[in-house]
């Protein structure tokens, strides 16, 4: 069975995104969010930031 932690509100990329814009997120959060999800090995911004090290540019998203 999975876990959920809860941040705070003013943590949640989600909020944040609606209340600050795209902006104010970094570029782990914003990915985070397009991912949804983690897994029972590794939270969706463990994920992202794994991502983002395995890339040059973020225009290699495209390939």
């Amino acid at each position: 069975m999975y876990s959920i932690s809860f941040q705070e509100d003013s943590l949640l990329p989600r909020e944040r995104l609606v209340k600050e814009g795209v902006e104010a997120l970094s570029n782990q959060e914003l990915l985070a969010i397009l991912l949804r999800t983690g897994t029972r090995q590794a939270n969706v911004f463990e994920i992202a930031q794994k991502v983002l090290n395995s890339l040059t540019s973020l225009t290699d998203l495209k390939k």
